[in-house]
């Protein structure tokens, strides 16, 4: 029933969106390109969350598509746990449904772990949070 009413929800978004519109194409240009950034990133951080025993990394099979973000589960530990952990030692993430219920019921969890990276992430940052999820399944173990 949930499920319908969430549909019903992101249909009617769909079809009459509350924002303003559309948004003007970025005309921009980046100056300083990390060039780990994207697919590179993506991969880097997959796999080493793959690595990690009781890890489960929402989404497509693998780095293909997915963009800038990775959204994960440590087993036994509720997100906000994680969240909370991995702020401590300064690795930073958000927690929650990120306003897509529809998705974490798709997945049957209350809420998901989301890292996020971009032009300027580095692969320090990526061992950073890998040793942070290392630290939480000491913790919670």
């Amino acid at each position: 029933m949930m499920d319908q009413l969430y549909q019903e929800i992101i249909l009617d978004h769909y079809k009459h969106p509350h924002g303003r519109g559309l948004r003007e194409p970025y005309a921009g240009e980046a100056h300083h390109v990390n060039p780990t950034c994207g697919d590179e990133i993506t991969v880097r951080v997959t796999g080493d969350l793959a690595d990690i025993p009781g890890v489960r990394i929402f989404g497509l099979g693998g780095p293909e598509g997915r963009g800038g973000t990775v959204s994960f589960d440590v087993a036994g530990v509720h997100p906000h746990d994680v969240g909370q952990i991995l702020d401590d030692l300064g690795v930073e993430v958000r927690v929650g449904h990120h306003c897509a219920r529809p998705v974490c019921a798709r997945f049957g969890v209350a809420a998901m772990t989301r890292a996020s990276f971009y032009l300027y992430t580095t692969t320090d940052e990526i061992d950073a949070l890998a040793r942070g999820i290392e630290q939480v399944r000491r913790v919670f173990g």
